[in-house]
This record gives C-alpha cells, structure tokens and sequence, in this order.
C-alpha cells in the first residue's frame, strides 16, 4: 500500500476532439508547481423524505459531476534547449505552458501560435533609417503583422554569442518597396545595424476563436493515483510580472467531468526548455508604459477572464455538451511611486485624471531577456484606469496603486481604416511573445 504525496505527482494535458469526449492520447506534461489545487463537483440535491425512523435522515440525490475547477502555477519558460535560433524554426520548440495561453486566449486556427518564420544567416538587415522605430532588410523574411520581433547581431559561433538585441512588435510592414520595412509598435532600445541577423518568433493574440477543450491528467507515483478531467477550459490566467523576479503563470480551469483512474497513473518527466531570466536590467529587462521607459512600477500583474456559459443537454455525458466563452477581460494591476515632477490637474493626479477623462494612457510592454531562445515579451497596447487610484505604503514610501483595463487598439496594419479591428495578432490588445 502506498499513498499519493502530493510533491510526487505530474500534471500532463491533451486537446479533445470536443467539449465532452476526453483526450485518449498525446499528453504533454508540465514544470507545475506542487500547489495544483482541485476541487471536485456534483451537484447532490438534499431531500427529507418520511423514513420511518426518528433523526434519520435521507440518501441524497446525486447527480452531474460538471462544475470542478483546478489551478496550477508554472514558472515562464523560453524554447526547447535543443532550439538553435541561428538555424530552426520555432515551430514545435515553444513550452508546453505557452500552448496553454494559446489555447485559452483562441490564438487563431486550432488556439496555435503565430509563428514569424525568419531566417537568420540567410536574411540579413541591410540598412537603418537612423532611429528605433523603422528597421529595413533585405530577403524574404516573412513578418506578422502585429508579431513580436527580434533582431541581434551574432557571430554564428558555437554558442553564438550575440550583441545588440533588437526587440518590438511589428505595427506596420512593406515587403514592397526595396529594402523592405517594418515599423515598430513603439522604439527599441538598440537600433538595428547592417548585418544583423533577425530571428524567428512565436506570438499567441488574444482573439474571438473559442478555445479547444483539454482533457488535464493529475497523476502520483503510483498507478493506482490518477484524476482525469474532462472539457476543462480556462476561465483565469494570472501573469505575475514583479521587477527581480522570474515571471510566473497561474492557469485556472473548469471541468465538466472527471473520473479516478486505478491503472494510468506514474509520474512524468517533463520536456526540457530554457528558463525565462528573472526581470532585471542585467538579463535585459525592459518595461514601458505609455511608450516610455518606466521606474519605479512594481507588483505587476495581469488577469485575464473569461466568462464561461454551457449549452445543456440531456443526451451528454453530464448533461452539458458545450461551453462557450462568451466575454473576455484583461486588468493590469500595479503600484506607482510618487513624484514631485507629476503633473497635477485640478487637484487630481496624471491617473485620476485619466480616470476623470476616460483617456487612454498608452501601452504597457514588458521584455526580458538577453539572447534568442529564452526571451520573453508581453504586450497590452492600449490601457484605461478603471479605478480611483489608492495610496499605500510601500516600505515606507508613498505609492499609487493603480487598476487597468485593456482599451481598443486598432493602429495595427495591414486595414488602415480607423476604428477598423484586424484579424489576430494585429491589434489584439494582449499579446505574448517568445523569440
């Protein structure tokens, strides 16, 4: 006899060919941490019913299992250690986590990533307009419209070692004209230099396809320990996005069955990939807001939701065939020092104005990273406060605690027509980016 400690365990998942009918195969396990929190469903109903007996009471009535929910904390991971940017494509070399976000944000056909498929040493930059907005080049590289991007110059070594890392989103692009172009979201750190190599990137968008169910297993160390949850689809994903810390993911999901399985469960290593570097100016960390440079920003996090709705049916499996997303939310949340050099308007601060206003205030983008292959960039382009700002204490010093909203965006190419929405990733207003 053995019993399931929860340290040794493995969350693995799988797609499902519909919302009831669980994954029979191709599960990919994650880098979880050991805080995975289930919580079982079922609707029992109470009944007093004339048993015969004094203090007895009745057999409830037990009936669907739809409802459970889990929860599971992964650390942010870059691609495959196997991955060379200087030569492969970064299709399939992507963490098995940043499918999750794929598939819970609908990120285009089938909830896969965007993939930029650029050739490093084949397709070089060729010039520069002299600033961090534009970048022009030579060859066929295929650009996303609102894609991440990333260029370095590399000396093609083994390891490469690379210098002058050029990070953005592409806004607009022109395959047309000769160099070709591709403008920026907003400016760089680094400008591109003739004969930098621009390296491939996959993007996953916020969009209005339904995410694909997944079937999660939680198994122990032993073959008798083992859950299965059925039509499981992601109603939170929390980013945690602190300065000095590694960033970190919380995917949280609702189920419309599950079972205990006494033969499938044994633990799982998981694949290996690189790790995302902790949110410091040393491993190359850069955050904006508003598309300036911004000290000072701490506890950020952004929250997605997603409002589930279910289409109920007699002849399903727990009575509940389908589950339809019907609204999405993203809320950005942060705190703010203090500043003598603030602008005050009519008594309100630069955010209670913008509150009392309904203005936008710009994107926020946060990237990390020094080398293709382990970095990361997060994007929402258009923010609203949605909240009166509060003021709190924060190791002694005085700091605004500031709430967001995700606004609409629609600067993206290729529709130049105002107020028009292109089709993901181009103007989706959350976007995640590993190059």
């Amino acid at each position: 006899m053995s019993r399931w400690l929860k340290r040794d365990s493995s969350l693995g998942f799988a797609t499902q060919s519909d919302y009831v009918t669980e994954a029979p195969s191709g599960y990919t396990y994650l880098l979880a941490g050991d805080d995975v929190s289930v919580d079982l469903a079922r609707e029992v109903v109470q009944t007093q019913l004339l048993e015969g007996v004094v203090g007895a009471n009745s057999a409830p009535l037990a009936g669907s299992k739809h409802g459970g929910k889990i929860k599971v904390k992964v650390p942010l991971r870059g691609c495959s250690i196997a991955y060379d940017p200087t030569s492969d494509a970064i299709s399939g070399k992507t963490p098995p986590e940043f499918q999750l976000l794929a598939i819970a944000l609908g990120s285009g056909a089938a909830n896969a990533a965007f993939n930029a498929i650029y050739k490093a040493a084949a397709d070089s930059l060729i010039t520069n307009a002299g600033d961090n907005i534009t970048v022009k080049y030579t060859g066929t590289i295929s650009q996303v419209d609102g894609a991440f991007f990333c260029s370095a110059a590399s000396d093609h070594a083994v390891p490469p070692v690379y210098s002058n890392l050029v990070t953005g989103w592409v806004q607009a692009k022109d395959t047309v004209s000769s160099p070709h172009e591709i403008d920026l979201f907003e400016g760089a750190a680094n400008v591109a230099t003739v004969g930098d190599d621009v390296f491939p990137t996959s993007t996953i968008a916020l969009s209005t396809v339904q995410p694909t169910p997944i079937t999660i297993k939680y198994v122990g160390s032993d073959a008798a320990f083992a859950y299965v949850l059925v039509g499981c689809v992601c109603d939170s994903a929390v980013l945690t996005l602190s300065a000095k810390a590694v960033p970190t993911l919380e995917l949280g999901y609702t189920f419309t069955s599950h079972r205990r399985d006494t033969s499938m469960g044994g633990m799982h290593v998981p694949a290996s990939f690189t790790r995302v570097q902790p949110s410091i100016g040393l491993k190359g960390a850069r955050l904006t807001l508003g598309g300036n440079v911004k000290p000072g920003v701490a506890d950020l996090k952004i929250d997605y939701s997603a409002a589930l709705a279910y289409v109920d049916s007699h002849t399903a499996v727990q009575g509940v065939a389908e589950c339809i997303v019907t609204s999405r939310t993203v809320k950005v949340t942060c705190s703010i020092p203090l500043d003598s050099s603030d602008t005050i308007t009519a008594g309100s601060s630069p955010y209670e104005t913008a509150l009392e206003n309904g203005t936008t205030i710009g994107g926020l983008c946060l990237t990390t990273g020094t080398k293709p292959g382990q970095i990361l960039s997060i994007l929402v382009p258009a923010l609203r406060v949605t909240a009166q700002p509060k003021l709190a204490d924060k190791g002694g010093f005085i700091v605004e605690q500031l709430e967001f909203e995700a606004a609409a965006y629609t600067s993206d190419e290729p529709n130049t027509t105002a107020g028009v929405q292109d089709a993901a990733p181009a103007d989706s207003v959350l976007r995640i980016g590993l190059a």
